[in-house]
């Protein structure tokens, strides 16, 4: 085995270099901007928008964005299976049965009853901000309390106020005021909070 190394030689075959992207219309009046990667991919370049670069183009490129209401719809079908859950939940603690007389470990519990208003507040009552003549409250895009209590989704309805009323949709989402499992107790019951009741 050879181990002198002194005899070998290195050459460069390709030198690296950073990926070039010009971003915006070449024409009269216009202004694109360069940008540059060291691996080939651009984040926010539109705000969400990521590009990955595969191959050198001489030619200018489209990129069209279209929303993704499938994937909206499935994250909104995803919070109601977590609500029902959260709602089985409460029932479980708080239950009680007249003919077995038995009761669940937490009946009567005001905190779970205040959790239970605030949950049910949050899904039926008017979104404060905005007027009655938009979408303002979720049973108008197909959130609906059932009569025992979990919510129902109406996919196809939501999915159409998405195409018909996007901005309306994303607002009445936006201004109403999360509920989730880290929120503090002063948040809840409308912002009243969890009162500690004695007796």
């Amino acid at each position: 085995v050879q181990t002198d190394i002194r005899a070998l030689t290195f050459s460069t075959a390709a030198r690296g270099q950073d990926a070039v992207l010009l971003y915006g219309v070449e024409g009269p009046g216009s202004d694109p901007v360069l940008l540059t990667s060291g691996d080939n991919t651009f984040k926010n370049v539109v705000p969400g928008l990521t590009l990955d670069l595969l191959s050198a183009s001489a030619a200018p490129v489209t990129v069209t964005v279209s929303r993704d209401t499938e994937g909206v719809g499935d994250q909104v079908e995803r919070l109601v299976d977590g609500y029902n859950q959260v709602f089985d939940k409460l029932r479980e603690f708080t239950r009680f049965d007249a003919e077995t007389r038995k009761f669940g470990l937490l009946f009567g519990d005001s905190t779970l009853q205040g959790i239970d208003r605030s949950l049910k507040s949050l899904l039926t009552s008017p979104v404060s901000g905005i007027l009655a003549a938009d979408l303002n409250t979720f049973s108008e895009v197909g959130i609906r309390v059932a009569a025992g209590g979990n919510v129902t989704f109406d996919s196809a309805k939501f999915n159409g106020l998405l195409d018909t009323d996007f901005a309306e949709v994303q607002e009445l989402f936006a201004r109403q005021r999360p509920l989730a499992p880290l929120t503090p107790l002063k948040d809840l019951n409308e912002g009243r909070g969890v009162s500690q009741e004695s007796g």
